[in-house]
């Protein structure tokens, strides 16, 4: 609210630019910008047998640049990413009209990552139960319990990330 709207548009390209750099890092493909949001994907539209640990490292590493952003750039409130990690089935295609498609993903497994997403705080990386199963091996994580979200009538059970295993990583 402080920011000017041209200062403010600096501000949130440098921010997107360390999540979208994470995500590239990783093979995940930057879907869209929401707000100060960023929706990426990973598994499409090439399979990718580790996506859900691409996902992770790539959450951790926006964790790290985005920290380090701050370091540097002070003329700013510092600035956090909240993010959500689900893993399920999704179909990915071009999705809108003749005269604008754009190449995304749709289906309620996309909805509950962006609900996981809007309910982590900054720097903070919550997994659903499925992410965690499929990355518990190489990972270290703080259970949260039970979350209930917009449009599911029941709770989703929650992992906090912590980071990944000293041997993994």
């Amino acid at each position: 609210e402080n920011l000017d709207p041209e200062k403010l548009i600096q501000v949130i390209n440098g921010y997107f630019t360390e999540a979208v750099y994470a995500i590239n890092d990783f093979r995940g493909l930057t879907d869209k910008f929401m707000g100060d949001a960023v929706m990426a994907f990973f598994n499409a539209p090439l399979p990718q047998a580790d996506h859900p640990l691409r996902a992770v490292k790539a959450a951790l590493m926006m964790q790290r640049t985005i920290a380090n952003h701050n370091a540097v750039v002070t003329h700013h409130r510092p600035l956090s990413f909240g993010i959500g990690i689900h893993v399920g089935p999704a179909v990915a295609g071009n999705i809108g009209t003749a005269q604008q498609m754009n190449y995304t993903a749709i289906d309620d497994t996309v909805n509950l990552a962006k609900r996981l997403q809007e309910n982590a705080q900054g720097e903070q990386i919550i997994l659903s139960q499925p992410a965690y199963e499929a990355v518990k091996e190489v990972t270290l994580v703080k259970e949260l319990g039970p979350l209930v979200v917009k449009g599911r009538t029941k709770p989703v059970l929650t992992y906090q990330l912590i980071d990944l295993c000293s041997s993994k990583n």
